[in-house]
């Protein structure tokens, strides 16, 4: 049997479920949305980190409910500095799944 989690509009969204949704807007100029639901309760990390792979701000990391989340992120690294223009990488990762986006910081 499948779960079916459903949104304010009451659709399925079991596509979805445990991946990061696009990011909005992309690419970023100021603040980001950051989206994902998950199926079940987990374990979080949602990271920035450059293309090397070296973690730059964690956005959040702790427990979350099932569900739909969403995160702003500002822009910033951990020491509060914004970042220069480039691409760099959201990453989810919740109940042993881990989803990656690319992100253009203008």
């Amino acid at each position: 049997r499948q779960m079916c989690i459903r949104d304010r509009r009451q659709m399925c969204i079991r596509d979805r479920v445990n991946t990061l949704q696009p990011v909005y807007p992309n690419p970023v100029d100021g603040e980001a949305l950051l989206r994902f639901t998950l199926d079940r309760q987990s374990e979080v990390e949602l990271e920035i980190s450059d293309l090397q792979g070296r973690q730059l701000v964690v956005i959040q990391s702790g427990e979350l409910d099932a569900g739909a989340h969403q995160f702003r992120w500002d822009g910033r690294d951990a020491a509060g500095r914004r970042l220069a223009s480039g691409v760099y990488l959201v990453r989810l990762t919740a109940a042993s799944i881990q989803s990656v986006q690319r992100i253009l910081v203008k």
